[in-house]
């Protein structure tokens, strides 16, 4: 055969596909000549591809891509080579703009910003499975309570530590004009220098926004107390700032306190 690749003569070219009977077209470096149906292709180093494959691309084996990256994804679309899926060394990246957007891996399932559902239709979280974990996270934020018509009710946790008597905001609770509310807080704390002993709160208040000035029903604060006797002197209770609603919490001298709090509100609109 000659060395020359550009005058490659058409038998030449045949040979190299072991064919005999014409049957369409081939292109092997800017030559092109008639070749048959070949029943199989063996290629022992890289092969290179310029166009589009025009048939179902089906393989009898799997399939493998590099790596790539959420800025690169290694699986990409014709109109923008930024979007797509990649490997990151432990699992799948979902990538969209060049920056990563979900994640499936060994732990499970990351996403890098809200999960939304149109107008109209429910997010429907485990509807068989276990209990959904949502330990230090907000199942609904209180500021969605601005967005929200008619009532509500969110669960908002938070947590703080004290280490001293200072009336100390464990989290606010937004309010919107013209509306009224019923909050049902529960506070517990532990003492974290004494290891042993711990107070728990429940807390009722009655609030109402009229007009954006807040106003809340005397007693404010009412419920159950049960703390332990190192801990006396403690106190949980709701208070007011702008139009916040608060939960304030008091420790004690010296004293190393962790707190949680979480309130139900339950929210009804002019």
């Amino acid at each position: 055969m000659s060395n020359d690749l550009r005058q490659l003569t058409r038998s030449e070219v045949l040979n190299v596909f072991g064919t005999s009977t014409p049957n369409g077209n081939a292109q092997i470096n800017s030559v092109r000549a008639d070749i048959v149906t070949c029943h199989s292709l063996y290629v022992l180093d890289n092969a290179y591809f310029k166009g589009t494959i025009q048939s179902p691309l089906r393989l009898a084996y799997g399939i493998q891509f590099p790596n790539g990256s959420a800025a690169q994804p290694s699986i990409t679309f014709v109109n923008d080579n930024t979007t797509g899926i990649y490997y990151d060394g432990v699992g799948m990246g979902f990538s969209s703009g060049g920056a990563e957007v979900m994640n499936v891996g060994p732990l499970g399932t990351s996403m890098s910003g809200p999960i939304t559902t149109p107008n109209g239709l429910d997010l429907v979280l485990n509807p068989s499975g276990s209990n959904i974990d949502c330990t230090g996270h907000n199942l609904t934020n209180v500021a969605g309570l601005f967005a929200n018509a008619n009532r509500y009710e969110v669960i908002a946790p938070s947590t703080i530590t004290t280490t001293d008597a200072t009336p100390t905001v464990l989290f606010p609770i937004p309010t919107v004009p013209n509306s009224a509310y019923t909050l049902v807080a529960d506070v517990t704390c532990a003492d974290d220098t004494n290891a042993a002993s711990t107070g728990g709160f429940t807390l009722i208040g009655k609030v109402k926004n009229i007009g954006g000035v807040l106003t809340v029903s005397a007693p404010f604060a009412s419920g159950t107390t049960i703390i332990d006797n190192p801990l006396l002197g403690i106190t949980a209770y709701y208070s007011t700032s702008g139009i916040n609603a608060t939960i304030i919490v008091t420790g004690l001298p010296g004293v190393i306190i962790k707190w949680f709090g979480a309130v139900t509100i339950t929210r009804q609109l002019f």
